[in-house]
């Protein structure tokens, strides 16, 4: 119905369309443009990344993570959206998120794989690989589910669709990565592995090593941080998601500012129902 009248009405230089479903449309529309920029741009770069990073044929595993991840994860929302209204900004969401996850998670059974290919066969690399950065993904991407998942307890509805779309993008990377890239592995390991073997210490090394030699001091000292960090949404107003989080060229964004500019906002707000006349019949007048 509203893009119908968006339609018939929208190109009028007289009229202003606004108002809470036509805003809602404009919304869904322009988180549309917005997800398939943000494609464009995303996995060229993404895919400029994995062969700086990656090198070789271990290159394509993140992408192809990263698109299942993000496949499946829109799948499942939109067998979701029929039982519950998923915001369209959870999409977003599912985007960024699947893909930062795909990039990690190939990143440390990549990594892991080629350790244990320098001292053992394929398919033993693989099985250690599986045993010890397998057992982090998963044990990584249920952290992530549980985190994401605390943005349900909020009463507005698009944090609830945050919550959805986080917990089952981080389910979904996970069992990609620990469902195909374990294959590809096994298929194609020689290719993967690299001629020299890592330095065996580094800045990352030490640094891992001394969380691990104080792991209570270091998750006090990182707790408090992020409660620091998060004091200020203890002063957060929470409210719904409306017109003004359109561009200014839209439609429903313009209205509402007028309307805001010129009325006040005390005011109560005054609902005009008018009955469209039918449709009239060919060959009658």
């Amino acid at each position: 119905m509203t893009g119908r009248v968006e339609h018939r009405f929208g190109g009028r230089p007289d009229l202003i369309l606004g108002g809470e479903d036509v805003a809602r449309a404009q919304l869904t529309a322009q988180v549309k443009e917005d997800l398939t920029r943000a494609e464009l741009l995303a996995f060229p770069l993404l895919a400029l990344l994995c062969v700086l990073i990656f090198r070789g044929l271990a290159a394509i595993l993140p992408l192809i993570v990263a698109l299942l991840s993000v496949t499946s994860t829109f799948t499942l929302l939109r067998v979701v959206d029929e039982v519950v209204a998923v915001s369209p900004f959870a999409l977003n969401l599912v985007l960024a998120l699947g893909l930062g996850l795909s990039v990690d998670f190939s990143l440390l059974m990549v990594s892991r794989f080629r350790e244990e290919a320098g001292r053992r066969p394929v398919i033993d690399a693989v099985v250690g690989t599986m045993s010890s950065a397998g057992r982090a993904v998963a044990y990584s991407a249920m952290t992530v589910a549980l985190a994401l998942s605390v943005l349900a307890v909020f009463p507005q509805r698009f944090m609830v669709s945050m919550a959805i779309g986080g917990v089952l993008v981080a389910l979904c990377a996970a069992l990609s990565a620990l469902v195909v890239i374990p294959a590809l592995l096994a298929r194609f390991g020689p290719h993967v592995q690299t001629r020299s073997a890592p330095p065996a210490r580094g800045r990352w090394y030490d640094f891992a090593h001394a969380v691990m030699r104080r792991p209570l001091a270091v998750a006090l000292a990182t707790t408090a941080v992020l409660l620091l960090l998060a004091a200020p949404a203890l002063r957060a107003a929470w409210t719904g998601i409306d017109a003004g989080a359109l561009p200014t060229e839209r439609s429903a964004r313009t209205l509402q500012d007028s309307v805001a500019a010129g009325f006040a906002t005390d005011e109560t707000p005054l609902a005009v129902v008018v009955k469209a006349p039918g449709e009239r019949k060919p060959g009658r007048r």
